[in-house]
């Protein structure tokens, strides 16, 4: 779509769809995809652990898909009984969003530029908070964001005032390089989508995700942790091993409770199961309280989605 044509935009069925199906892939998911083959499991997570992504690209496609949402919501003003046939596709472009935005928060910065990526969507994140006066989503951007105060004593992620101009300039503009496109999407890779794919977006919602099989799978990484963190032995490098292992199952457990927490629930099954996630989650005490906070949000996220619909259930008060 060229800028021309979207500035002749006035309602959402001026909108040229694009009836390819292409494949989408949130950021959360797209993480399974990173998952490498392995003669065993602390070799294989301790692996995807070394080659989580980079954040800018993730960042970028969260631009992107915000200003799609944006841009929904000024078409849909003056598109008074046309939004219904639109609203899947602005759920799944929320869904892509929050994801991204979970995966920023989540992923451990590799290196400056991710850092910095990771700095920046922090600050939005706490103007977001401010502005929102909400009590409890304060409490737990404070909680996501405790990294911050360690940091500003001269940790790894301080990386203001020390920055070159041009160096800044060059992660600012990688920031909104948005990409893959759609239709070059690849499965189980996250990339770019806009309104004009709506159908892609559209069967993406519609087809949701499987609650069962992701919480047994939490479980299952949950369980590896716990039994890595008690059988530390062996030389350096098989403790460093161990410890990226936990690191990356980690990760991918939480990563897959925010998938959980961030879709909503369509029949008593499936809110019952995700009730137990919400649950497991409570117990693991043990757990980073910023990453427990962060799948936190993604159930009252999830749940602010089911409740604009009856299409959707809601989970009971927790």
């Amino acid at each position: 779509m060229t800028t021309s044509t979207r500035r002749d935009e006035h309602r959402l069925s001026d909108i040229v769809v694009d009836p390819v199906l292409y494949p989408v892939t949130d950021e959360l998911a797209g993480l399974e995809h990173l998952i490498p083959e392995a003669p065993s499991a602390v070799e294989r997570y301790a692996a995807f652990w070394s080659q989580r992504p980079a954040l800018l690209p993730i960042r970028a496609r969260a631009g992107a898909h915000a200003g799609e949402l944006k841009r929904f919501i000024g078409l849909a003003r003056a598109s008074i009984g046309e939004i219904e046939p639109s609203l899947d596709s602005c759920n799944a472009l929320s869904i892509l969003l929050n994801a991204a935005n979970m995966a920023m928060l989540l992923v451990e910065p590799r290196n400056a530029d991710d850092a910095w990526a990771r700095s920046a969507f922090a600050t939005t994140l706490r103007r977001q908070a401010r502005r929102l006066k909400d009590d409890r989503f304060r409490n737990q951007v404070d909680r996501i964001l405790a990294w911050e105060a360690a940091e500003a004593q001269g940790g790894p992620g301080k990386l203001a005032g020390v920055d070159e101009i041009g160096t800044f300039i060059a992660r600012a503009a990688a920031s909104f390089e948005a990409r893959p496109p759609a239709h070059a999407a690849v499965e189980g890779e996250p990339a770019v989508f806009a309104l004009e794919q709506a159908p892609s977006l559209d069967l993406w919602f519609d087809q949701g995700i499987d609650f069962v099989d992701l919480l047994a799978g939490v479980r299952e990484l949950f369980a590896m942790v716990q039994s890595w963190n008690s059988a530390w032995h062996g030389t350096a490098d098989e403790c460093q091993r161990t410890a990226d292992a936990v690191a990356g199952a980690r990760l991918l457990a939480f990563a897959r409770l925010c998938r959980i927490g961030l879709w909503p629930a369509r029949d008593q099954d499936e809110v019952a199961v995700k009730t137990a996630a919400r649950r497991l989650l409570s117990t693991r005490t043990s757990e980073p309280d910023a990453m427990r906070a962060l799948a936190e949000v993604c159930f009252d996220q999830g749940e602010i989605l089911a409740g604009q619909s009856e299409r959707f259930k809601t989970m009971p008060p927790a």
